[in-house]
């Protein structure tokens, strides 16, 4: 029996120990990542955190199926949970063990950071999705000049399209998987695009971008003020590799009329998407797709994309403006699986405009009061940053204006700003709302006028009447509050104002009285 004992006992302490020893090991392989000696927040055995919480939601759900006792489906919920739990498992999400993140500060102002994710050599389907080797990022060589964010990512696209599958398959079951394929085939009925062809058909990186033009402006009216912004521009990009089939599938949407075939953008064909064209949107809106033979590309407008394929042949892009050269100059962007880069014009023009959205909320001095508190807490920026995959785990290497103590600062605001975030759209659109109603009052005004200008003058309907016509009839001139143009209109039509939402129904269709000629 006292044998018995004593190995149980060294047997616990073995273990013990391996597990000190491990867990020693993450602290160890995670914290050799970071810059120790700056501001540091550190993760370790991160397994637990994840099995915890799983473990919490499992409780969190019995309990509410125990309160609801008439739940037919749960044994289904129930299934469902361990389903889910075995999928985390499956792609790889617990082989994480550990995250730190550092923050130093420089002498420029700027800060070094960095984030680290280790994990275990388990492999997954998620490490296999975004974690190959590093390389040369082609999507960068499409990045226009003007480019003030960009974020270029190498995912494996495919991969990640059998992981969703494999997922729908694994959590819902194969009647889930047979359902999605239904929906799939349908959508391949109805508009010729096969969407599963399309999706094996791409490569291994995507990148999105916005640009603002350094030589075109745009006019925006804001809270009844003209504002007038540097043009914004999108670029929405996926690696191919195999351009024949987006071809082919591209090819098919121009016969059923939901593309237009435009001239070729440097040899590769273009289309125009045209469903999503919008002549009244706020900002310059003509998106075009390009087939070319490493990406296609979606863009806002056409001159977008003849940048882009002007920027990866002559390699005169962003990545050959001083900005980027110097935003990158202390980071590794010879082999990469990740770049992002954040330019200070961006920040400031974006406030800009929300500057003058809060200022049609609040008025012009609170809504400036407003944007200036909200510049303290988010003050514009630029970021330069890397994500790199290492056989321990990803690394995420940055420089950038803000350090570990703004971050911390923004998580401990997050909440309030959530609040702001719903509360400012519900006042704005209680403003809209009464501006649009004395908008609509302003043309039944004007509606009434024409009717009492008709009788006196004996007008016909058709007659179109003159401001100078109507002025008599009207104590002032009506203004729309948010700087419409009123257009008059033909007898019989109501007024209208040039802002879309602000129009009056038309009225029924009546007989006018006219006056008939004596024989």
């Amino acid at each position: 029996m006292k044998k018995w004992m004593m190995g149980l006992l060294l047997a616990t302490l073995v273990v013990r120990a391996d597990d000190a020893a491990s867990r020693q090991a993450i602290f160890a392989g995670t914290t050799r990542e970071v810059d120790v000696g700056g501001q540091v927040l550190l993760f370790c055995n991160t397994d637990e955190l994840f099995q915890n919480a799983m473990l919490r939601v499992q409780s969190f759900v019995h309990a509410l199926l125990a309160d609801a006792p008439g739940t037919t489906n749960a044994a289904q919920i129930e299934a469902t949970l361990g389903r889910v739990d075995g999928f985390l498992d499956n792609i790889g999400l617990r082989a994480v063990r550990g995250v730190a993140y550092s923050a130093a500060p420089r002498a420029d102002g700027l800060n070094n950071l960095k984030l680290f994710v280790h994990r275990t050599p388990a492999t997954g389907a998620l490490w296999r999705v975004v974690g190959t080797a590093p390389h040369p990022l082609k999507g960068v060589t499409l990045l226009p000049r003007d480019t003030v964010l960009a974020n270029v990512q190498n995912i494996d696209l495919a991969a990640l399209w059998q992981l969703v599958r494999s997922g729908v398959r694994q959590l819902g079951g194969g009647e889930a998987l047979t359902a999605m394929d239904q929906g799939l085939d349908g959508v391949r009925t109805n508009s010729g695009v096969n969407v599963g062809a399309l999706l094996g058909a791409l490569g291994d990186e995507f990148l999105v971008s916005v640009q603002l033009s350094s030589v075109s402006n745009v006019m925006v009216t804001t809270g009844g003020q003209l504002q007038v912004y540097p043009r914004p521009s999108a670029l929405l990009g996926f690696a191919l590799r195999d351009a024949a089939a987006v071809r082919q599938q591209c090819a098919a949407l121009a016969q059923r009329g939901l593309l237009r075939p435009l001239p070729p953008v440097e040899g590769a064909p273009a289309y125009a998407l045209m469903q999503l064209a919008a002549d009244n949107a706020p900002f310059p809106l003509a998106p075009v797709c390009v087939v070319r033979d490493d990406f296609l590309l979606f863009v806002s407008q056409l001159d977008i994309a003849a940048a882009a394929c002007a920027a990866a042949r002559t390699g005169n892009g962003l990545a050959a403006t001083p900005e980027f050269r110097k935003a990158f100059a202390e980071l590794p962007t010879a082999a990469l699986n990740g770049l992002a880069y954040l330019h200070p014009k961006f920040s400031r023009t974006l406030q800009q405009f929300q500057a003058g959205a809060m200022g049609a909320v609040k008025g012009a001095d609170q809504g400036g009061a407003a944007t200036r508190a909200l510049m303290e807490l988010f003050p514009p920026g630029q970021l330069a940053l890397v994500r790199i995959a290492k056989s321990n785990g990803m690394a995420l290497q940055a420089v950038a204006s803000f350090g570990g103590r703004d971050t911390l600062a923004s998580l401990a605001v997050m909440p309030a700003a959530v609040l702001a975030a719903i509360a400012l759209p519900a006042a704005n659109k209680g403003r809209q709302a009464a501006q649009r109603a004395a908008c609509l009052n302003n043309l039944r005004q004007l509606d009434i006028a024409k009717e009492q200008w008709a009788i006196d003058k004996d007008k016909r309907a058709g007659d179109v009447p003159t401001p100078a016509d109507l002025a008599p009839y009207l104590k002032t001139a009506p203004v729309c509050p948010l700087g419409g143009r009123y257009s008059l209109g033909p007898l019989g039509r109501p007024p209208r104002c040039s802002i879309p939402d602000h129009s009056l129904a038309p009225p029924p269709q009546q007989k006018r009285k006219t006056s008939t000629p004596e024989p």
